[in-house]
């Protein structure tokens, strides 16, 4: 059975200004029929802690463990997937 998903792509650390020796390129994704549904839920768990901003590791601290670890249980009880590249800085170049 062949499904349709939406794409949704990020990257980090990707200029010589961040002054990490590694970018990470990586994607999230999720089914179509799907999306309704899980941007739904994700409304509702941001209301729920009164959280404005974006989701980012970064944002990952005691206040906010609890709407993150609700935001994994969610990854894993949906069908979404997730891939990520991490690409060295080669520096000899």
């Amino acid at each position: 059975m062949n499904k349709t998903f939406n794409i949704y792509c990020d990257e980090s650390t990707h200029l010589p200004s961040d002054g990490h020796p590694y970018m990470i390129l990586a994607y999230v994704r999720v089914p179509y029929n799907q999306i309704d549904e899980l941007k739904e839920s994700i409304k509702t768990l941001k209301a729920k802690y009164a959280f404005t901003g974006e989701f980012k590791w970064t944002n990952v601290y005691e206040a906010t463990g609890g709407m993150y670890a609700e935001l994994i249980d969610m990854f894993f009880r949906s069908e979404m997937g997730f891939r990520a590249v991490i690409v060295k800085e080669d520096i000899s170049c």
